[in-house]
């Protein structure tokens, strides 16, 4: 697993990729014409591995290119620590996100996620399904603060319906 140590701690590229496959499919497309505020985690473009990941071609199966160089790799997690090494300008620095701080709330640890699917079953713990709860709402209000716009107001609540209301135990 490459990490990426910044100033506030460590961020995980696997989860990374996992949040952004999440927000690409299932998130982002309601989003046609919307600009994140200053400080929501879950914009694309202030992903801290993004411009890395731009960089990275699959050529075929078991086969990954690096488009800064054109260096090729038998399995993403080569070209991943060849990212890391060789190419750390690639990282973006000022204001940038770690998407995967947002993996336990997507439930994308959840091995339906493999089939496109991030709401399966989570592994129940009340306690911790509500401090979840309570940080995708915070997650919510940063990212689409109500006051904004009605945009803003409409995504906000249907974060909350789509997203925040999923984080529950299903036993």
């Amino acid at each position: 697993i490459v990490v990426c140590i910044g100033d506030d701690g460590a961020c995980q590229r696997e989860e990374s990729r996992l949040v952004r496959e999440i927000l690409k499919n299932n998130i982002w497309p309601w989003m046609k014409g919307y600009a994140f505020p200053p400080g929501c985690g879950l914009d694309g473009e202030k992903d801290i591995f993004g411009v890395q990941e731009k960089n990275k071609k699959r050529v075929r199966r078991g086969l990954w290119e690096c488009r800064a160089c054109n260096k090729r790799f038998r399995a993403e997690k080569w070209i991943d620590l060849h990212m890391h090494r060789k190419h750390p300008s690639l990282l973006r620095n000022e204001s940038a996100v770690c998407l995967g701080d947002v993996c336990h709330m997507l439930n994308c640890e959840h091995e339906g996620l493999r089939n496109g699917s991030p709401w399966g079953v989570r592994k129940c713990n009340p306690e911790l399904i509500n401090d979840e709860k309570v940080y995708c709402i915070k997650i919510a209000s940063t990212c689409f603060p109500r006051q904004a716009s009605k945009l803003s107001n409409d995504l906000h609540d249907r974060f909350i319906d789509e997203v925040c209301e999923r984080i529950k135990c299903d036993n």
